[in-house]
């Protein structure tokens, strides 16, 4: 995590990370291992983090820099995605797509209800997203 980035939240508003500082502090973690949806709210502001993984079993670890894009928009000339849009794509999709880009990398495409999200299935990081319709797009 890094300054300026922002955190998902049920409400699809996010967080943005202000500052990051280390600390001594000292608190209890837990593992838990769960059946089911893999996705929890933490905190009074309900921020998302998960475990999550495609309906083909690709675990999702992360964004390259342009999927984060997409998936925050920019405000105006792109819109964001929904994290309800973009999560369904991966585990309920409608259709899925693979292949190898010009880059010689792997790809698959979700198609979901709401979204369209293209993985690279050998790292598991989401390249890009696109909402399709409003259902799709992510709120104000």
């Amino acid at each position: 995590m890094r300054p300026g980035q922002r955190i998902e939240t049920a409400d699809d508003l996010g967080l943005l990370i202000l500052d990051i500082a280390r600390t001594d502090r000292v608190e209890r973690t837990y593992n838990l291992t769960v059946s089911g949806p893999h996705t929890f709210l933490v905190g009074e502001d309900g921020a998302v983090v998960h475990n999550f993984c495609t309906k083909l079993g690709v675990r999702i670890t992360g964004f390259v820099r342009h999927g984060i894009n997409r998936a925050i928009g920019d405000g105006g000339r792109r819109a964001g995605v929904s994290t309800r849009a973009w999560r369904d794509a991966l585990a309920n999709p409608r259709s899925v797509t693979s292949g190898v880009d010009a880059a010689g990398r792997p790809f698959q495409v979700y198609t979901g209800h709401s979204a369209r999200v293209v993985i690279n299935p050998q790292t598991g990081q989401i390249a890009s997203m696109n909402p399709l319709g409003r259902a799709g797009v992510r709120g104000p």
